[in-house]
């Protein structure tokens, strides 16, 4: 035993740091994947607040949220199309991050989608611009619409 390891614990050595570099190199991703998902979130939650605030400055732009609104006595102005256009392209950009896990997961999404969409305004600006949207983030808005997603 003792002649074997003498000759061999050069690569005995060599197979050891090997391994530890792979270790090292797997946490290091690890870690690093876990920063960009919590980054990716913050970045998310800003545009999040960012789009939302547009509210505070524009008033008016608060018709979209009104369940009751109607559509026959006063049609979506361009700024409310604008604005849930917006609204749809962040969601986009945050399915796609939870699509490709590179965000935290947002467990209501689903419910948030589903009640955001109910809303008149931004039932039929979706209506009228879904057809612009990839097919499977269509087909997530679709699913949370009808309440299955979350």
């Amino acid at each position: 035993m003792g002649t074997w390891f003498r000759e061999n614990w050069f690569d005995i050595l060599t197979i050891a740091i090997g391994a530890g570099t792979v270790l090292f190199a797997a946490l290091t991703i690890r870690e690093d994947t876990e920063s960009r998902r919590v980054s990716n979130l913050i970045t998310l939650t800003v545009n999040h607040r960012e789009l939302w605030s547009k509210l505070f400055k524009y008033p008016e732009l608060g018709r979209i949220l009104d369940a009751l609104v109607s559509l026959t006595d006063k049609p979506v102005t361009l700024n409310e199309s604008l604005l849930v256009g917006m609204v749809v392209q962040h969601l986009n950009a945050t399915y796609e991050a939870l699509k490709s896990n590179l965000s935290v997961k947002a467990d209501a999404i689903g419910e948030d989608v589903r009640s955001f969409f109910s809303l008149p305004i931004p039932k039929a600006v979706w209506e009228n611009t879904k057809r612009f949207q990839n097919d499977d983030f269509v087909a997530f808005v679709e699913k949370c619409r009808g309440g299955s997603a979350r």
